[in-house]
């Protein structure tokens, strides 16, 4: 994500290493499953029936043959663990090593660890097994050798992806996909309203990122209605990386064809819903939902990161989001981060900040309800957690874990806030570059949020943006 008080946009460019692995095929609430071969017992593979099954369980879902969700190499055989690596920032080693090699690093390092949240790390033993066949020279399974069991569907198969978005081949089901980290709630309504460009992007073969915007109009109904969910139809895996859902201000229109945008996001404008992998549909409480007024339009903008960095050729995508509306709930919904704009990481040093925003600042009736979490930071962030501290001296914590640039998902909460509290936010950052580094918007600055979903909402008009907790905040290093 890239912000500027004036200017807002989302950056979350993906390594050219195995820190973009998700987990298998298999698993519900994950990313999708693999749409190359089979592989575990009972698929093509030639990996040994053991190593097959670890494959299955945790890196089909990504690196599977062709890979998706942006991930740069397939996972499926023996040959592809014993290629050599990609040099980049988070492995500037990464040429001299194997796949393989890297694979068995990336399940216990510190930071970006495989399997990625929120998944379960790999246990001792599955580390054990693929570090023993790595360093046998990653034979071949066995010949004659048959295994029990199966692994991710082979092409065209459906697959399960938070809480119903879809891989290729497979078909959009509100409610079908179970939730990922948290026991999130599935989308069990019809949509009715959808989120997509006029026509589909084409992925240029020689860019490796790029940011595409496109807008969509909803007509006034006359009725005013409540948005209860929103469900991603992820397109093309390939190279869809993340996007986000705004609505946005009367006059902030842009075109319905999707287009590299810029700096197009303003902090007034409001945040409904983030997707990467692993990403559930956002399934509000049954008591809110986010307000679409009746007498007049309501315009959506859709800001889709794109990931090609082995530059494949020719790859389309029209990728959307489905939306459910209902009869007004009791409650308007909103999103606002806490955190901080305000702080600098010395050169080759870990910091710490602590910072404190009264929720007395939110300009709406109290208590509010605390629904949804979702930690933001940059490449150099380590952890991130949030409490709320109450009057009486209390605390009740919100988020607290380590922190994966490039696995940014969502967590459902149950939490109540009163005018009284405060949201106390501690970010953690292991600044290993030679400069210092300060807030920005590009992802070699910094960040420290955590975007909170919300009820109720300020009223419509009052001043409000959802960057004010964060600017206001008092902070100090630890």
């Amino acid at each position: 994500m890239r912000l500027k008080t004036t200017a807002l946009t989302f950056s979350l460019p993906l390594a050219l290493t195995l820190a973009a692995a998700c987990g298998g095929g298999s698993d519900s609430g994950g990313a999708p499953q693999g749409q190359g071969g089979q592989v575990g017992s009972a698929g093509v593979s030639d990996l040994p029936c053991d190593v097959a099954t670890f494959v299955s369980t945790n890196c089909l879902g990504c690196h599977s043959d062709p890979p998706t969700n942006t991930a740069p190499v397939s996972l499926v055989t023996t040959a592809d663990f014993r290629k050599k690596g990609i040099s980049s920032p988070a492995t500037p080693d990464g040429a001299d090593k194997t796949l393989g090699e890297l694979a068995v690093e990336k399940l216990s390092a510190t930071k970006n660890a495989m399997p990625p949240p929120p998944r379960t790390a790999a246990t001792d033993a599955e580390k054990a097994t693929l570090a023993a066949w790595v360093a046998a020279g990653m034979p071949a399974r066995a010949v004659g050798e048959t295994c029990g069991g199966q692994g991710g569907s082979g092409q065209g198969g459906a697959a399960q992806a938070g809480g119903g978005g879809v891989a290729q081949g497979g078909a959009a089901s509100a409610g079908s996909g179970q939730a990922g980290a948290g026991g999130a709630p599935t989308a069990d309504c019809k949509p009715d309203i959808i989120l997509k460009g006029q026509t589909p992007w084409t992925m240029p073969k020689a860019t490796a990122d790029e940011y595409v915007c496109f807008g969509v109009e909803v007509p006034a109904t006359g009725d005013d209605r409540h948005v209860t969910a929103l469900i991603p139809k992820v397109d093309n895996t390939k190279i869809v990386h993340h996007l986000l859902v705004y609505r946005v201000d009367p006059g902030e229109k842009i075109s319905g064809t999707p287009a590299p945008c810029k700096n197009v996001v303003k902090p007034g404008w409001k945040l409904y819903y983030a997707w990467g992998p692993g990403t559930p549909a956002a399934v509000l409480p049954k008591e809110a939902g986010y307000r679409l007024p009746g007498a007049e339009s309501t315009h959506y903008i859709v800001n889709v990161h794109y990931s090609n960095l082995t530059h494949l050729d020719g790859e389309k995508d029209a990728t959307e989001i489905q939306l459910c509306s209902d009869k007004p709930r009791q409650y308007d919904a909103d999103v606002l981060a806490v955190g901080s704009t305000s702080f600098s990481l010395p050169a080759h040093s870990k910091s710490t900040i602590e910072c404190t925003t009264k929720a007395a600042i939110i300009p709406s009736t109290a208590p509010y309800k605390v629904f949804q979490t979702w930690p933001h930071m940059h490449l150099l962030g380590s952890h991130l957690a949030t409490d709320i501290l109450h009057s009486d001296g209390t605390k009740t914590p919100v988020t607290d874990l380590p922190y994966d640039f490039y696995n940014q998902i969502t967590y459902p909460l149950d939490l109540t806030v009163d005018k009284s509290d405060t949201f106390v936010t501690r970010c953690t950052w292991d600044n290993t570059t030679s400069a210092s580094v300060g807030f920005g918007e590009n992802t070699s600055q910094e960040m420290c949020f955590n975007f909170l979903s919300y009820y109720p909402a300020p009223p419509p008009g009052a001043t409000w943006a959802w960057i004010a907790p964060a600017t206001l905040a008092t902070c100090k290093k630890q």
